[in-house]
């Protein structure tokens, strides 16, 4: 292969391997902040106390705990 060939695969691997740490990123700070809201509720802080801190709003809270609470 030509090495301009070669420079952009390469680049389009960089580009790629970059958008997947990106999104590995985004997913693992979800899924912190899911944590938090669920141990702040199960710690008796109110929705709305638990959305401020998060900076969730209150129906994406409740809709978190809903959805992962098991008790």
């Amino acid at each position: 292969m030509c090495n301009l060939g070669q420079g952009i695969e390469d680049r389009a691997i960089e580009k790629g391997i970059e958008k997947g740490i990106e999104k590995g990123i985004a997913k693992g700070e979800t899924i912190a902040k899911m944590n938090i809201i669920l141990n702040m509720y199960n710690n008796n802080f109110t929705i709305e106390q638990i959305a401020l801190a998060t900076q969730y709003n209150v129906d994406e809270v409740k809709e978190i705990i809903a959805k992962n609470n098991n008790n």
